[in-house]
């Protein structure tokens, strides 16, 4: 990775090397009913999710 700063002086180009990175996360729920009458109930999901990333480079050294 090149990255060059042309900002406030002074100028900057700093090169970084690459390197293979993966971040995941996953979570799971499950419920069930835990309050029931004649005319409604409340409870009763699964869910689940799941994030992946990858990283290709380590950034900018300064």
């Amino acid at each position: 990775m090149n990255d060059e700063d042309w900002g406030i002086p002074p100028y900057r180009n700093t090169i970084s090397g690459e390197a293979n990175g993966r971040f995941t996360y996953s979570t799971a729920d499950a419920g069930y009913d835990f309050l029931r009458a004649a005319n409604y109930k409340v409870g009763g999901f699964i869910g689940w999710t799941y994030y992946e990333q990858s990283s290709d480079s380590r950034g900018v050294y300064r």
